[in-house]
This record gives C-alpha cells, sequence and structure tokens, in this order.
C-alpha cells in the first residue's frame, strides 16, 4: 500500500472579531453608573498623569485627535527626572492595568460585592477555560435573575432572548448553577432547593426524593402521606425534614443583608408643559481636560523617549475622554427611546405600561442588543411617578383576547389586586386568577399565572388560607 503526502499552499478568508483593551475600557465605562463612573474618573486622573480636573472649559477632544501621537511606550524613568521640578505635583500608580484591575483587585481584597449580580461576574471571570461566548451568555443569564436569584422568565423565553436553542441554553444554565450560592440559577423553588441537594452529592437522599416526587404534599405541609408513601421510619422522616430546613429558599437574598440602598438616579425625566425632556445626572462628576504641561512638554522636548511616552498618555486620555461622550450620548438616545415608548405610563401610571424589549430599542436607536443591556444595568431613572430602574420598563409581552400585547408588569399587578381583595377563607387558585384575567381580556396560562405569583412572593392558595 502506497501513502502519498501532498504540501498545498491555500489562501483562507477568515471573520475575526478582537477586543483591544480600548475597546474593552469603553465598554466597562458603558455600563457605569454615575457613582461608578465618577470613581473611575477620580482613579484615572490618578493613573493618567496628562489628564487634570477643569474648572473652566478649555479645550475640546476634536483639538487634541488632530495631533499625530505615537502608540510606542517610552523609558518612566526618564520621565521623571525631567520633570524634577514638579515638587510632588503628578500621583502615578506603579500597577498595571489601570482603574479596571485596580477595582477588580479592591473588591477581591474587601471580600463585598455590590450586589448578586455583581457577585456572579467575578466569579465567571475566574473560571479557567470559560469562552467568551460562554461568558458572555452567561451574563445575559444573570441579568434575568431576580434578587432571590431565580430565573425570571420561562426556559423557552430566555432562550429567544439568548437567541440560542433550549439545548445549548442548558449548557449555559449548568455553568451558572455551579456558582456561589448553591441554588442559584432555578426557576423556582423547589428547583433551587433540588440544586442545593445536587451539589451537596444528595441526589440519592430521602430529602431530594421528598422534593423531587411530593413537592405538592411538601407545601401544604402533609407530612404524614409522605412518610406513608415512602413508607418511612418516625426518625428517618425527621432526619429528611431536618436537613431540608438547612437549605436557603432564597440563595440571593443574603446579599440584602446590609444597610437600606439610598438609590442615586443616573438619568432624570422632566416634564416641560406637555413633553418630557431627559437629562443625565453629572452632579459633582469631575470635568476633564488634559494638561498644557504635558503638550509644551511634547513641542519642547528634545528626549524621543519621552516624547513618545507622553503621546502614549495623551491617547489614553483622548480614548477615555471620548468613551466618556460616548456613554452619555447612547444613554440619552436609550432613555429618549423608552421616554417615546411609555409616554402613557408617565402620564397615567403602572396601568397604560407597554411591553418592551432590548432588541426593539436597539433596533430603534441603531445598535446592537448587548449596548442597550449595558445601558441598562444597574442604572436608575428618576421619572415624575418616582425612580425606578432602567430594568423596569423592560418585560416580556402577554397576549390579549383580541392579539393585543399586554405588559407582564401590568399582569402582575392586576394579580396582587385580585389576591389583595379576594375572600381570606376561599382564596383564589391559580386557575381562578387566570379564568377571571382571561374574561378581563387576557390570556395567560395557570403556570404563568404561579410564576408571576411566586415571583411576587405571594404564597399558594392553600397556604393564604385563614379557618377563622
Amino acid at each position: 500500500m502506497e501513502f502519498r503526502q501532498d504540501i498545498k499552499l491555500s489562501q483562507v478568508q477568515k471573520q475575526k472579531l478582537t477586543i483591544t483593551q480600548s475597546l474593552a475600557i469603553s465598554l466597562k465605562i458603558l455600563q457605569m453608573t454615575r457613582v461608578e463612573l465618577e470613581k473611575a474618573i477620580n482613579e484615572e486622573i490618578l493613573e493618567n498623569p496628562v489628564l487634570e480636573e477643569l474648572e473652566q472649559s478649555h479645550a475640546t477632544i476634536d483639538d487634541y485627535l488632530k495631533k499625530d501621537y505615537s502608540e510606542e511606550s517610552g523609558y518612566l524613568e526618564n520621565f521623571l527626572r525631567n520633570i524634577s521640578d514638579s515638587g510632588g505635583y503628578f500621583s502615578f500608580s506603579w500597577g498595571e492595568g489601570g482603574y479596571e484591575k485596580k477595582k477588580e483587585r479592591e473588591i477581591k481584597s474587601s471580600g463585598e460585592f455590590y450586589d448578586l449580580s455583581d457577585y456572579l461576574l467575578w466569579q465567571l471571570r475566574l473560571k479557567p477555560n470559560l469562552s467568551k461566548s460562554d461568558f458572555e451568555l452567561c451574563r445575559r443569564v444573570v441579568e434575568f435573575l431576580d434578587d432571590r436569584g431565580f430565573i425570571t422568565v420561562s426556559y423557552e423565553e430566555l432562550a429567544k432572548n439568548l437567541k440560542v436553542s433550549l439545548t445549548r441554553l442548558e449548557e449555559i444554565l449548568k455553568i451558572v448553577r455551579e456558582l456561589d450560592p448553591p441554588g442559584v440559577g432555578a426557576s423556582n423553588l423547589q428547583e433551587s432547593l433540588l440544586l442545593q441537594l445536587e451539589l451537596r452529592g444528595r441526589k440519592n437522599s430521602i430529602a431530594y426524593s421528598i422534593i423531587d416526587k411530593y413537592w405538592n404534599l411538601l407545601e401544604n405541609l402533609e407530612i404524614n402521606k409522605i412518610q406513608r408513601l415512602l413508607s418511612l421510619r418516625a426518625k428517618e422522616l425527621e432526619n429528611a425534614l431536618e436537613e431540608i430546613r438547612t437549605l436557603d429558599p432564597m440563595p440571593g437574598k443574603r446579599f440584602d443583608n446590609r444597610d437600606p440602598l439610598y438609590v442615586e438616579p443616573d438619568i432624570i425625566i422632566m416634564k416641560v408643559g406637555d413633553e418630557y425632556v431627559v437629562e443625565l445626572s453629572d452632579e459633582g462628576l469631575p470635568r476633564l481636560r488634559i494638561s498644557d504641561f504635558y503638550q509644551r512638554l511634547i513641542e519642547n522636548g528634545n528626549d524621543p523617549r519621552l516624547d513618545k511616552w507622553v503621546k502614549k498618555k495623551i491617547k489614553a486620555a483622548i480614548w477615555f475622554l471620548k468613551s466618556i461622550e460616548q456613554r452619555n450620548k447612547t444613554i440619552y438616545k436609550v432613555v429618549n427611546c423608552i421616554v417615546k415608548k411609555q409616554k402613557d405610563f408617565l402620564d397615567f401610571g403602572v396601568d397604560k405600561i407597554v411591553p418592551m424589549t432590548l432588541s426593539e430599542v436597539a433596533a430603534e436607536i441603531g445598535v446592537h442588543e448587548s449596548t442597550v443591556s449595558r445601558v441598562v444595568s444597574n442604572k436608575y431613572v428618576q421619572t415624575p411617578r418616582g425612580i425606578f430602574p432602567l430594568k423596569f420598563f423592560f418585560h416580556s409581552r402577554v397576549d390579549g383576547t383580541f392579539g393585543e400585547a399586554v405588559s407582564s408588569v401590568k399582569v402582575k399587578k392586576m394579580i396582587t389586586e385580585l389576591i389583595e381583595n379576594e375572600d381570606p377563607k376561599k382564596p383564589l387558585t391559580d386557575s381562578k386568577i387566570a379564568q377571571i384575567l382571561y374574561d378581563k381580556g387576557i390570556r395567560v396560562a395557570r403556570r404563568t399565572v404561579a410564576k408571576y405569583r411566586e415571583s411576587l412572593g405571594i404564597p399558594s392558595s392553600t397556604k393564604r388560607k385563614r379557618l377563622e
């Protein structure tokens, strides 16, 4: 048998997306709240000596862009020798990575996190061999978790939002569910408790069987029936129930055990006449400029290596300033789009809120959906109707009986009102609530009612029933 090995030269065309450090910083700034941005600006002033705080108007960014700055590195030691007359005016950080790595070091050393999503994302960044696409999908899943750590939409809706198949979604959920706290990433309480037992290696335990097979009996405290069906001795049942009591019913809530959160809005919506005006809250933010000292240093300098280092710092400063400017423009576009779509809500309240998705706003303003997601992350808006997280305006739609779209926020409000006004001796079941909503023109399944009720923290009709 004869083997032949041919060597051929071929040309292959590939598309590859590379995120530079500058672009990564720009995306990070886009996601920042006003408070985080203020901190980042102050840190960047320390990291980059060519940036300084401005009291009066100065040269614009475009003025600096006209100059030709080299990207090559210089020698900091030589630079320091040439500004010995600075009198300690400048402040330097000898570490690498700028404010992004500095912030990460602070989080790791303090052991404190802003919220559950911050803690989960920190763990994802530390995961070895996690691809960029998996990280991005996991980040998107985290955005759909409520303060209990549970997913707030159906798997089908989540897969549609992420633009992935249900099989692919299962792979991503598996990654999220391996994170701490145990039980996070579940769709409901039952699933969360089962996940916690799985992570303990207790999938074959009696406690797991009770939660998995006899959840309804456990919810209704029909303990004797559970004992009979599983043929358990009294001690076995007692041990199993004790193990269940050690599980956390709301794994994400541990991040709420701190001082009250005082929200500072990032955007203000004001009504002027019959129109609404959008204004970014920039009070207290330092105004920046590029130092004249370094401009003169380049123009009068005779050291090429020093010039290259200063030019590199100036280009970094310009990119930082442009990133802030782009952040403000993008936030304004997103909020202005929200105002147009939710004008009836601003005028009349939650009964008039309409369904709205990230993709709809992205298409409206001509950006990618992930850009809108970064804009609304952790940001609050002050409106004539109160202060709301920007995420409040993005929610799923429920079909009306005549084909019209109804906001899930409105449906939750209706469910709350129905339960508040029910007869405590004969509380409304989920099926009955679904029927009442249908009679009011809203087509919603019993399962959906149960999911919305649980997300509102309202117990089942059995637990709401009063005998007196």
